[in-house]
């Protein structure tokens, strides 16, 4: 599986005595302890596109397979699907929810938190970024022996 996503770009300030790189905020050298302060920043300031290439033996590409076989069966009655969003915004008009493929912006952090409300009221996305919850359920565990740890 090939996938093609934008990034934010790596800004740095090269030390010009040591020429380590150092934070874009950094106010002295890491190595050296040089003055950075007047020294320019770097990089890029805009996004960037980079290719990642994963097998199917990885543990996640199974479920972005499932899930690109959803899309293509949400998107398949738009004539012009190919702009479409991977992880499109969510629209909740009051107890209703639908998908905004062509919305400018992505998913939001809230609303992610809206679907794990739907599926389990006692998991937040916290749940998943301080533990290893998918790797613990891919292995077969439940979300109530997860809470309960």
């Amino acid at each position: 599986m090939i996938f093609t996503i934008k990034k934010k770009s790596k800004r740095f300030k090269l030390c010009p005595i040591c020429e380590t790189k150092s934070g874009y905020r950094a106010k002295f050298c890491k190595e050296c302890k040089a003055d950075l302060q007047d020294v320019e920043v770097q990089g890029e300031k805009g996004d960037f596109v980079v290719t990642k290439r994963k097998t199917l033996k990885n543990k996640f590409a199974r479920h972005i397979i499932h899930w690109l076989e959803e899309f293509d069966n949400l998107t398949e009655e738009y004539q012009d699907n190919s702009e479409f969003r991977f992880f499109p915004a969510l629209q909740v008009v009051f107890e209703s929810s639908y998908f905004n493929f062509s919305s400018p912006k992505p998913m939001t952090v809230q609303n992610f938190d809206h679907i794990l409300q739907r599926l389990d009221p006692s998991i937040t996305p916290s749940f998943f970024r301080y533990f290893a919850t998918e790797e613990y359920l891919t292995l077969g565990y439940l979300p109530h022996e997860l809470r309960s740890w």
